[in-house]
């Protein structure tokens, strides 16, 4: 509608105006305006990089394994998105269990079940931030902590366990890793700092690396037949999930000020720089 039209109909309403004198209150001219609105949301993206690992797919991928058995794995996180990751929390899943009842001694109870498996696996040593320094390399968790993957498993599955098995392993990770570390009942492996490295900002650049060593128990009990335990256990399969969830900082009341141009994003377009930035949420 063009600016003529309106002032013809305005004129037209302040005539029919005079004629209802006491019937209202009438405008005799307006004008109608459109804000518009446009959002386009921000991307959460992590890449875990297993190049430092044994394959491009595996953070572990070993068979043929004994009791006494370590082994040490690198794997790096990068942000490859738009907005600044808060942490990143860590749980362990498991399927593919497999137990080979063929071919042992009868007075050796083969193990078939697959968390019992599990609780074969120490996690000696789990360490964040390997590539910095000062404080970093944080060690998370230590051998003398006697954390095995089932343990983890139990107090971090996200397909849930119920009664004592989950609320005692929770209580035993709890007391082992700094509470920085120990969120929402899963493990962060991201960084805590005091600054602007906090997490994996986009920036300023920080992708981090997280070490982890897990070991085959060497448990030298025995039966009363006078036989290893651990026999139980021998030709056992299973794969093992390191499930990672990245998540965002809280939201923030935007002001002008956040808006700029960013590392990946342009301030002509209203693109909220601030929210590229350690500890961007509110507090």
């Amino acid at each position: 509608m063009t600016i003529k039209r309106k002032l013809t109909m305005g004129a037209i309403s302040a005539t029919l105006g005079l004629a209802l004198i006491g019937g209202g209150t009438w405008a005799a001219f307006n004008d109608i305006e459109t804000a518009s609105a446009s959002l386009a949301a921000g991307k959460l993206d992590l890449v875990v990089d297993l190049q430092k690992a044994d394959t491009s797919t595996h953070l572990i991928n070993v068979s043929n394994l004994k009791p006494g058995d370590s082994m040490e794995r690198t794997f790096r996180m990068k942000n490859n998105g738009t907005l600044a990751i808060k942490d990143v929390l860590m749980s362990v899943e498991y399927d593919g269990f497999a137990a080979d009842t063929s071919s042992y001694n009868s007075a050796i109870p083969q193990n078939t079940d697959a968390v019992e498996f599990l609780s074969q696996f120490q996690v000696e040593v789990l360490r964040v931030g390997t590539e910095g320094s000062g404080e970093f390399p944080k060690e998370i968790i230590s051998e003398s902590d006697n954390i095995t993957l089932s343990d983890i498993y139990y107090a971090t599955t996200l397909d849930g366990v119920n009664g004592s098995l989950r609320s005692n392993a929770q209580s035993k990770l709890a007391g082992a890793i700094p509470s920085a570390y120990w969120v929402d009942n899963r493990i962060n492996v991201a960084t805590v700092n005091p600054d602007q490295w906090t997490g994996l900002p986009v920036v300023p650049h920080d992708d981090d690396d997280v070490l982890v060593v897990i070991t085959f128990i060497d448990d030298e009990s025995k039966n009363a037949n006078g036989l290893y335990d651990q026999n139980a256990f021998q030709a056992n399969s299973i794969n093992v999930y390191f499930d990672l969830e990245a998540r965002q900082w809280e939201g923030i009341d935007v002001q002008p000020s956040d808006i700029g141009n960013g590392a990946r994003g342009s301030g002509a377009d209203g693109y909220i720089q601030n929210n590229e930035r350690a500890k961007s949420g509110r507090p």
